[in-house]
């Protein structure tokens, strides 16, 4: 008799705990967010699979700005878009051209429209690369952007140059160290 007893309540205890169980509302969160990146994991996606020297003797004709005095006049109005390409301009008056007829490629000029560098970029989904080659067609720097207006910009040496976030761009020790204009 002790034994139903005992084998009574444990039922009884049972059914009770589940009773309350069923009774507590349920509830859902859904949880959201993307990938976070450091330094370090930025530096190593950035550097996976790249040619150190490419050839750049396709890229003769980009030598020297052919819309520098245009682009000139434009950049003291501040324009930077036009039909053909988009222009970003540097605090220093460097500034960089991307054609519209290959949005890939980005020309980089000093203020007097000399080619001083060629980038090569990715699209589609964050990250995309960009790997810039000096004149030379020796490898400058890589950028690795994870997302539209973030990006962390690598010398040839691994070493960070800037993160740069919307148009301010900052050091590894997080202090502003350059400004760009762009649309």
């Amino acid at each position: 008799m002790c034994y139903n007893n005992t084998m009574r309540i444990k039922f009884e205890l049972i059914f009770i705990l589940v009773l309350i169980i069923m009774s507590i509302p349920v509830s859902a969160l859904t949880l959201s967010g993307g990938i976070s990146y450091t330094t370090e994991t930025a530096k190593s996606i950035a550097f996976e699979n790249v040619d150190i020297f490419i050839n750049m003797n396709k890229y003769n004709a980009y030598l020297r700005d052919c819309f520098h005095n245009e682009n000139i006049k434009n950049f003291k109005k501040g324009k930077y878009k036009y039909r053909n390409r988009r222009i970003t301009l540097f605090n220093n008056s460097d500034y960089s051209v991307n054609y519209k007829k290959n949005k890939k490629i980005s020309y980089y000029y000093n203020s007097s429209g000399e080619l001083q560098y060629v980038s090569f970029s990715t699209l589609g989904k964050y990250p995309r690369k960009t790997l810039k080659y000096s004149i030379n067609g020796k490898l400058d720097s890589i950028a690795l952007s994870i997302a539209p207006r973030e990006q962390y910009v690598f010398d040839i040496n691994k070493r960070l140059v800037a993160h740069w976030i919307g148009d301010n761009g900052y050091n590894e020790k997080g202090e502003l160290i350059a400004k760009r204009k762009s649309q």
